[in-house]
């Protein structure tokens, strides 16, 4: 195969907080997204795939995490034990993660060993070997990760939640799926699904580190003349956007002591403009120790030990939602208490030292994460799939900023004044 050149398709450099930023997309489609940080001396380097759990193949959910994890059992040029043996001989800490929306592979090492580590994850990435034996045996260890994340029940409830907001299919459906669909992924379905989906023009290479832009640029280069795969892919990312459904209320059984509540809201996505609104009002509302839902549920009436109110946000869409493990007999109070805080929002103006305390709040979770290279790996390339374009901390901390009391209580008017919720109540069994 004939080298392929690159090209800069964004300014060479852009200073942000303490970094230096750089994007060059490959000939073959392929993006390389960095920051350089010179006061650290290590790097996360992530593979990250626009390939999650809502374009897992109609009847196969639990196909992209399977994948994610079959991906690690062989290469065309090393085992099981030679990748991890080879990571591991370099300190590395190396793994993989499914989402909703995309999967990322990532590698977190010193500096010096950047060129090794590069030339390993991408060997996991663009040269896995699918064959039915480790498959079998990938099959099995799943299961028992599902089987771990059913004795959750916040797991369990929210995976719930997921199905009654946006349908049993797409993002709806769990990450790992079920037993029974996993069941169902066979050697070829694995195979397709690659083809499918991991191809140059649908992958972002992120690094965060000390490491220049240049050097990975370079390193990527020197890889693909030896990669084989394809350079374009058999079928699009293409996101279909759940269809609104109608609110309603189901009840389900587990092994828990506790009864568990959760209420959901369907809210707009990332690209929409409620997105910094939604972030300041859920800090106010139900966001930590002098969240309103704490104070009143917690402190004041003393229903619930663990409360609190969680906005997830994909691309093109997002769900709020409210959550509370209690005693069943408190439940209709509960119920009552929770409607009248969301109705406060729409009815009584944020206080001015109210709102400035979540701002801050959530300004300071955001500048904390930059301390992380993992972090910062991740949030490269999670803003090239789901906003399309790279988003620096001055204008993430300029934009929470711009939030109003006015945005705040029309943002509450948008999504609670109809009271047009799901509702999930999980109860002991008996």
């Amino acid at each position: 195969m004939s080298k392929r050149r690159y090209k800069i398709t964004e300014p060479d450099s852009k200073k942000t907080s303490g970094a230096v930023y750089n994007k060059t997309i490959l000939d073959n489609g392929l993006k390389i997204i960095s920051e350089e940080v010179s006061t650290v001396e290590s790097f996360a380097l992530g593979v990250s795939v626009n390939a999650g759990s809502r374009h897992d193949p109609e009847g196969l959910a639990g196909t992209a995490h399977f994948l994610e994890h079959a991906a690690f059992r062989n290469t065309r040029n090393r085992n099981f034990k030679q990748i991890a043996a080879q990571f591991e001989s370099l300190g590395a800490d190396f793994n993989a993660f499914t989402t909703k929306e995309y999967t990322n592979f990532y590698v977190r090492a010193l500096k010096k060993h950047f060129d090794k580590t590069l030339e390993l994850l991408i060997d996991v990435t663009f040269n896995p070997v699918f064959s039915e034996k480790d498959s079998d045996k990938e099959r099995m260890i799943i299961i028992e990760e599902i089987k771990g994340a059913e004795d959750d029940p916040e797991d369990i409830i929210f995976d719930h939640g997921d199905l009654l907001i946006f349908g049993e299919k797409g993002i709806g459906n769990p990450i790992m799926g079920s037993a029974e669909t996993v069941g169902k992924i066979k050697c070829d379905e694995l195979n397709n699904f690659y083809t499918n989906m991991y191809c140059p023009e649908n992958i972002v290479i992120s690094v965060a580190g000390n490491v220049s832009h240049n050097r990975i640029v370079k390193g990527i280069n020197k890889h693909f003349v030896k990669s084989e795969t394809q350079s374009c892919c058999a079928k699009k990312t293409i996101i279909e956007t759940p269809a609104p459904l109608a609110a309603k209320s189901i009840e389900i059984t587990h092994s828990s002591g506790q009864t568990h509540y959760l209420r959901g809201y369907r809210v707009e996505g990332m690209n929409s403009a409620d997105r910094y609104p939604l972030a300041v009002l859920n800090v106010i509302f139900g966001d930590g120790m002098s969240s309103r839902l704490h104070r009143k549920l917690r402190e004041k009436h003393g229903l619930s030990y663990a409360v609190y109110s969680s906005p997830q946000m994909y691309a093109d869409c997002g769900a709020f939602y409210i959550y509370a493990g209690i005693d069943g007999t408190n439940l209709k109070k509960l119920k009552r208490l929770i409607s009248e805080e969301t109705h406060r929002l729409i009815e009584k103006s944020i206080p001015k030292t109210e709102l400035n305390r979540a701002k801050e709040q959530l300004k300071t979770g955001l500048i904390m994460d930059l301390e992380s290279m993992s972090n910062r790996m991740e949030a490269l390339a999670k803003s090239e799939f789901l906003i399309g374009k790279h988003e620096d901390i001055p204008s993430t901390i300029a934009a929470v900023d711009r939030v109003t009391a006015k945005d705040i209580q029309e943002t509450a008017k948008k999504y609670f004044a109809a009271d047009d919720f799901c509702e999930v109540l999980m109860k002991p069994e008996k």
